[in-house]
């Protein structure tokens, strides 16, 4: 494992519902699991994916913010795949005009 070379992975479950790792290094011992629908049967889960959804959105209101104040007739975007592609269609001329790299634009996994 190249992102935590020091540590020792230990395979604990690999289904389709549930994925647990566990970690170890001389300072101790993480276990880390993956849950299908983890938000469902664990409230901290549900917490974290609030929190995550409400920083998502917040992040987007800046990031329509920035583009309206270059382009007031631009119309914001939600981000997901389909209204992101129709985003950077009506965005292309202005994106070109600052001459923004699109690779810093769009989330390749």
């Amino acid at each position: 494992m190249t992102s935590l070379p020091s540590h020792e992975l230990t395979i604990i479950e690999e289904t389709a519902k549930r994925s647990a790792y566990r970690l170890c290094n001389g300072a101790g011992t993480i276990e880390i699991a993956f849950v299908t629908k983890g938000d469902r049967n664990h409230f901290p889960i549900a917490q974290a994916s609030i929190f995550a959804k409400y920083i998502r959105e917040m992040l987007m209101r800046c990031f329509n913010d920035y583009w309206s104040r270059e382009d007031a007739a631009l119309r914001p975007t939600a981000g997901y795949y389909t209204d992101a592609q129709r985003w950077l269609a009506d965005a292309a001329p202005l994106i070109d005009r600052l001459g923004i790299d699109r690779s810093r634009l769009i989330r390749e996994r």
